[in-house]
Parts: structure tokens; sequence; C-alpha cells
């Protein structure tokens, strides 16, 4: 099991901007009373069995994020940030 990162990770914060993003893309204002939060809290919940993309583990944003990427919802990362 994958340790949670702590919220200062940068990587951490990438994952979660790049989730948001594409949560936006998808049901529009996710933010806190916005209209479609709920929706995004209960796709995320069905794919990744949380309600916060906060709460997922590394291994959970990265899968999230490959799954995203497969569906092209948010686009594959430029060339140059490839390893």
């Amino acid at each position: 099991m994958t340790k949670p990162a702590t919220k200062s990770d940068p990587r951490r914060n990438a994952d979660l901007a790049t989730i948001h993003m594409a949560a936006k893309t998808l049901f529009g204002d996710v933010s806190r009373g916005g209209a479609g939060r709920d929706d995004y809290e209960a796709w995320l919940e069905r794919l990744t069995g949380v309600r916060s993309a906060g709460k997922l583990s590394r291994d959970g944003r990265i899968s999230l994020i490959r799954r995203l990427r497969k569906d092209g919802t948010v686009p594959d990362r430029p060339l140059a940030q490839r390893s």
C-alpha cells in the first residue's frame, strides 16, 4: 500500500490540479457549492471509492489520471515532460 503524500508534495499538487481541470471540463463548476459538485463527487466515488481527490493515494491519483488521458479528457503530457 502506498503511503499518502504530504500536502506539500509538488507531485500531489500537480496531480490534483490535473484531476480538477478534468472535473471542470466534465461537470463545470465543481467548487464547494458549485452546480457540478454533486455529480463530480458521485463520479469520483464510482471510479475511485472516494468523494474527494485529496483523499486519493499516489497510486490512486496516477490511475485516475491515466484513465482520464485514455478517455481523452486530459491531454497526454507534452513530449518535454516524458521520461
